[in-house]
């Protein structure tokens, strides 16, 4: 007559086995689940960062992001992410933009919020993931290079094409022969990405790693520095213009980006007589600036003007007395902040983050804003990029991807600065 034994009454090599064979298993699922994570994570840097043109509308909205968000927002509550801090952040500030939004009595407010909110939520996938184990400075270093490189590959094939008279792969907004979109919706835009992901990319690049200076990090990475300079060349925008003296200024550090001020400043009048239209451009905005003038600031610069004007017109209009400039006022108060003030926007009221969204939702949910996404994440290594984002990235529309990418990569900064600092402590212990 036979009796089952029980789990303790087998032999030890059966329980050591079922053991094994169960830690394999355990072993194994980990592995698929980082597979996965690291799918996921990839998939949403570069959706951030890219633009193709086929899954672009007439509105510009890029539904392969918009779909890539969706799945990163489904698969959340099955992934373990430490989101704490982030998403007591978020819920505060999602009542207050929808407050305002609800306020405002207009119902593309409330589908604008949602829109914010969306983007917010890829944001908060994508900070989740950087804090995994297997998220190290070199995977992210690998990232910023691998997506340089495709622009550059990207503009050469442009450039390429334009000159054999072939139809330009993925153009969607440019000013003709030396001004290529590459990978973004417009050259100005390429300037921003590129810029902050050649920052970031030098920056990583010197973590955990014995001091090197910037010029032996370029010589080091020099396919990656030429793929910068090549790309911003042939944007033609004097946003990528800038943003190379700016990239290479702030990734010097504080005593070479001093030097490189007082090298333009004593170089400015050569500069002036430069017959470079991009560089031309540059600075007649910045002649222009300290007038305070809006209509000379437009006439310097077109482009890069109306995303300073609105600024001018919100610190001259500003009331501390109404509760819309506490609490937001939503469209009706972009229209009257903005609308026939701006030289060529007669007729709409179009501004970026910075003044637009404090006028929007009110500087509360502004500074709270500033604070989650920016400046809570500020230390030694995100500095740089910090600054730069405020001179780039602050005048852009808040619901577009450019904007969301720019926080992205000063959020990977960030937690590959904090991840280095954890270890040197265990260390020292």
């Amino acid at each position: 007559m036979r009796f089952l034994r029980s789990e303790s009454q087998r032999p030890s090599g059966d329980l050591g086995f079922s053991q094994k064979r169960s830690h394999f298993r355990s072993h194994s699922s980990r592995i698929e689940l980082e597979k996965n994570e690291r799918a996921l994570f990839a998939l949403l840097f570069f959706s951030f960062a890219i633009v193709i043109g086929i899954f672009v509308d007439q509105e510009f909205r890029n539904y392969l992001l918009l779909g890539v968000i969706a799945a990163g927002a489904v698969a959340l509550p099955f992934m373990r992410l430490r989101l704490g801090g982030d998403l007591v952040l978020l819920t505060l500030l999602a009542v207050l933009m929808t407050s305002a939004s609800l306020s405002s009595n207009v119902a593309r407010d409330i589908w604008s919020t949602l829109f914010t909110l969306f983007f917010a939520c890829g944001y908060l996938v994508l900070a989740g993931l950087c804090q995994k184990r297997w998220f190290n400075a070199s995977h992210a270093s690998l990232l910023f290079s691998f997506l340089i490189q495709a622009f550059a590959v990207a503009s050469v094939i442009q450039l390429t094409a334009s000159f054999a008279g072939l139809p330009v792969p993925n153009l969607i907004a440019s000013k003709g022969l030396w001004s290529y979109n590459s990978l973004a919706f417009e050259p100005s835009q390429l300037g921003r990405v590129v810029g902050i992901a050649m920052l970031a990319f030098l920056t990583l690049e010197r973590v955990n790693k014995p001091a090197q200076s910037l010029v032996q990090t370029l010589r080091k990475n020099w396919r990656v520095c030429f793929a910068f300079l090549f790309t911003m060349v042939l944007s033609g925008s004097a946003l990528s213009a800038a943003s190379i003296v700016v990239v290479l200024a702030l990734a010097s550090g504080a005593t070479w980006a001093t030097a490189v001020g007082a090298i333009l400043l004593f170089a400015w009048p050569v500069l002036s007589i430069l017959e470079v239209e991009a560089v031309e451009r540059v600075v007649n905005l910045v002649n222009a600036l300290p007038t305070l003038d809006i209509t000379s600031i437009h006439e310097a610069e077109g482009s890069g003007a109306l995303r300073v004007i609105p600024l001018v017109i919100y610190f001259d209009s500003s009331n501390l007395q109404q509760i819309g400039w506490w609490l937001g006022s939503g469209t009706p108060g972009l229209f009257a902040f903005f609308l026939g003030k701006i030289p060529s926007m007669t007729d709409s009221a179009s501004v970026g983050f910075l003044p637009g969204f404090a006028v929007f939702y009110g500087i509360i949910a502004f500074a709270l804003f500033a604070w989650t996404y920016a400046f809570r994440l500020f230390s030694r290594s995100t500095a740089p990029l910090i600054v730069f984002w405020a001179i780039f990235f602050a005048f852009s529309a808040w619901n577009t991807q450019v904007f969301w990418f720019g926080l992205i990569c000063i959020r990977i900064v960030y937690e590959i600065e904090r991840k280095s600092l954890r270890r040197d402590r265990s260390r020292s212990r």
